[in-house]
Formats: structure tokens, sequence, C-alpha cells
């Protein structure tokens, strides 16, 4: 998943936003902690004064004066210390604060290279364009409704309920998700139509993305026209080949098999599959299509992936959304 100009220009200037704010929090602390206690506003100026005063000892090689420069920073760094804790302040207070201290809030490190932070800001904001958080709010472990689901044995799961095995479902993949970790093994989460699968998915990714990890939610049909999208897209901000969806700590997707096939949808999703798999990425994919249709639409290689590797869930009930 690439992000377009726009969308690339709306976080470059949401940090320019963030690094402002701190800036200004930054000065109005400075004010009102050397309003408190003047000295400290002196030794601030002082300092840069004797480390300039030593450094040029030191390229003169006068060793007399830098020791005498050494020791007024050594005891203007004692004087600024006990004042500071005087006043229930520590050093820290008077250096910038900042959200990502890796990449000091610029989203990029050593000058080209997109921060952590930067991939779960750009994966925010789409979630935010696609209203999907709004969704999230709705559709969670704690709205999840057991009830909905029969309480008749059913011969499939050997005269377990459909609620019964739903709310078994529920507890495991609650654990699944508040133990997120990098690595956690991928799902393969099949049923009928209507069943719960996109609610289960919606569950899980609430929970992950609350904890911190990088999420990317897409339906099938969403994420192949983007990767089409990405693929004739001349957009320099966008152009990685190993974007969000080989990145992100969670990647999913949603009815898969309601996409339009083509040998561009089969190969992107090889690739993806593939490259998550060596990476050790998560991936969770939900499936109207049983495991012997998933085998016969795709090919051999996908397909032996997909029931080899992925942890297989299936859904049972009737169509929750007619109920």
């Amino acid at each position: 998943m690439a992000l377009t100009n726009s969308q690339y220009n709306e976080l470059m200037r949401r940090y320019s936003r963030i690094r402002f704010q701190h800036q200004h929090e930054m000065e109005e602390r400075l004010r009102h902690i050397y309003a408190q206690c003047p000295r400290l506003l002196e030794i601030s100026k002082l300092l840069p004064t004797s480390s300039a005063a030593l450094a040029k000892a030191k390229i003169t090689g006068n060793k007399a004066q830098a020791l005498n420069a050494q020791m007024q920073i050594d005891a203007l760094r004692r004087e600024r210390g006990a004042l500071l804790s005087s006043l229930h302040y520590t050093l820290d207070d008077l250096q910038p604060k900042y959200s990502c201290p890796d990449c000091k809030d610029t989203g990029y490190l050593d000058g080209n290279r997109k921060c952590h932070c930067f991939e779960q800001a750009g994966i925010s904001l789409l979630y935010e364009q696609s209203g999907i958080r709004d969704r999230l709010e709705r559709e969670n472990f704690n709205t999840f409704d057991i009830n909905r689901y029969s309480d008749a044995p059913n011969p499939l799961l050997g005269g377990m309920s459909n609620r019964a095995h739903m709310q078994r479902l529920k507890l495991i993949y609650e654990k699944y998700a508040y133990q997120f970790k990098d690595g956690n093994p991928s799902l393969l989460i099949f049923g009928n139509p209507g069943v719960g699968k996109t609610f289960l998915c919606n569950c899980i990714a609430k929970v992950v993305l609350d904890k911190g990890f990088s999420v990317l939610y897409m339906t099938a049909p969403e994420f192949f026209e983007s990767a089409m999208q990405h693929f004739h897209s001349n957009n320099d901000d966008s152009s990685e080949n190993d974007s969000y969806a080989l990145t992100c700590s969670l990647l999913i997707i949603d009815d898969l098999g309601t996409e339009n096939l083509t040998p561009f949808v089969i190969s992107q999703l090889f690739h993806v599959i593939n490259s998550r798999d060596l990476s050790r990425k998560t991936t969770i994919i939900s499936t109207n299509l049983s495991p012997e249709e998933l085998q016969s639409t795709y090919t051999e290689r996908i397909s032996s992936r997909l029931m080899g590797q992925y942890t297989p869930i299936p859904v049972f009930g009737e169509d929750l959304r007619n109920s």
C-alpha cells in the first residue's frame, strides 16, 4: 500500500505541526523555569562560551586553558543540576520533547530512511480516510454478541453448537490479539458469507492497532486495485516495491475471492504471501471460499502456502446480516 502525493504531503504537514507544538511547549517550559531561577538562564548562556573556549584550547594545544575551561564547564553543570533539583526539575526538562525520539519527529532516520513511526502514521491516515476506525469502534471484542449464533447442535462440529464454537474462537483470538507480537501465526478464516468473518478480523485489528503495532486492513478488491494503481504509478513518493503491505506488522485481506481474478492478481497475491512469510510478518486472510475452492481458484503455489502455513479457522452459522 503506497501513499499518494497528497497523502504524503499531509503526513509531512502533520510532522511539521508536531515539531512546532513541541518547540512551543519547550519555549514555554524554559520561560517558566528561567522566571523561577534567572541564574539558570545565565548558565545556559555561559556553557556554550566555555565549550567554545575548551574547543579552541584543544585545537591550539594549550593544556592549561583547556583544563581551566573544562573545570568551568563541570562547575556550571553541577550548579545547574543543583538548581534544577531544588525546583524539582531535571536536565531533561531543558531539552526538546519528541513524540518519536528515534526520528525526532521528522519521520526519517539518517535523513532518507523512513522511521517506524512514519509507517504507522501512514497507515493511520489511510484508516482515517477510509473510515475504518469508526467501524472498529463498533465491531470489536467488547461488542461481540455471541448470542447471535445458534445454540443448536451442529453435526459439522461434532454436535457442538455454532454459539459454543464461536465462544471458543472468541476466547482463543482475544488471547491471540492481546498477546500479539511480530511473528504471530498467520490465519486463514473461511466460512459462508455473513457468518462473522469480517467481524472477527475487525476485533483482532482493533486490539493489535491499539497495542501500537502497524496494521493494514483492506478488502481483497481494494487491496488489488491499490496494487494495480501502485504498479502503474510514477509517483516518486510511493515508488517503493516493499510497501506497507509487506512491512506492516499485521496485514488483513478481507473477502479473498471477491476480487476480479487476473494474472496480475495471482502474481501479486503470491508475492505478498511469500514475502511476508519470508520476513515472518503476520497475515490474516478471510474468504468465503472453502479449502477445496481455494485450491481450484488459485495456483498451487498460493493454495499450498495458505493451507500449509496459515492456521485455518472455520466459522459456521447462518447469515447474521439477515438477522
